[in-house]
């Protein structure tokens, strides 16, 4: 996620069914199960977070319905410009992950306990494992200050497994230290990924953002990326 970058849905008391408005069509959401795709979730088999803001969001309760706080978007690859003066990111490293959990804990938690450390940790390092994807290093990148720490980062994922060919490119998460805000990391970061993505032959690349995080909202729209229906697909 990156500075955390940031529909109101209408729930009704339906068994196990959640009508949800997207732009002008009603479609009909079944909590338990996966939200769209094959590939990417909303709501996961465990009460794992999958939020950009690392918050915990677990499952609905059989028969009830929730307002669901997440927002998918996609956007379709393609050669990005590079801007003369902007970061030049290098490959997050299996070094870096310590680091890494210290960054995401200070950019979503500045008041954290031990608790939340503990979860970022888990986080970070599910997604170095391939919990949530296979990695794709080339498209995990760092920007780094002048004394060599990592001041913004993002982690992408191929949610494809199995397959020979590349798949639905993921962003697992995009974030930035508190102190570094707006001053264009994200965006530095998300279009050197998206043009390594490209180049590696993926089509597609997706998110899910917390619909109350505007700033991540802001800069993916301004990335082209969209909004996904249910019944929308990416390959």
């Amino acid at each position: 996620m990156v500075s955390p970058i940031h529909n109101n849905h209408a729930a009704t008391r339906a068994p196990a069914t959640l009508p949800i408005r997207r732009f002008s069509n009603e479609a009909t959401y079944r909590p338990p199960r996966s939200f769209f795709m094959s590939q990417l979730r909303v709501f996961p088999r465990s009460p794992e977070c999958r939020t950009l803001s690392a918050r915990v969001i677990p499952p609905p309760a059989e028969g009830r319905s929730i307002m669901v706080p997440l927002i998918s978007l996609a956007a379709l690859l393609s050669p990005q410009e590079a801007k003369q003066g902007t970061s030049v990111p290098r490959p997050v490293e299996s070094t870096d992950l310590a680091e890494l959990t210290d960054l995401y804990l200070r950019s979503y938690h500045p008041e954290a306990d031990r608790l939340d450390a503990e979860k970022a940790a888990g986080r970070i390092s599910r997604i170095f494992a391939g919990t949530h994807g296979t990695p794709i290093p080339q498209a995990s990148l760092a920007i780094v200050n002048a004394v060599g720490q990592i001041t913004a980062a993002i982690l992408v994922t191929d949610r494809h497994v199995g397959s020979a060919t590349p798949g639905t490119a993921y962003i697992a998460e995009l974030f930035t230290h508190p102190d570094h805000r707006r001053q264009g990391l994200a965006e530095d970061l998300l279009r050197h990924a998206m043009h390594v993505l490209h180049t590696l032959g993926h089509r597609t690349v997706a998110v899910t953002v917390h619909s109350t995080n505007s700033a991540a909202m802001a800069l993916y729209l301004s990335r082209d990326f969209r909004r996904l229906t249910q019944r929308a697909g990416v390959d």
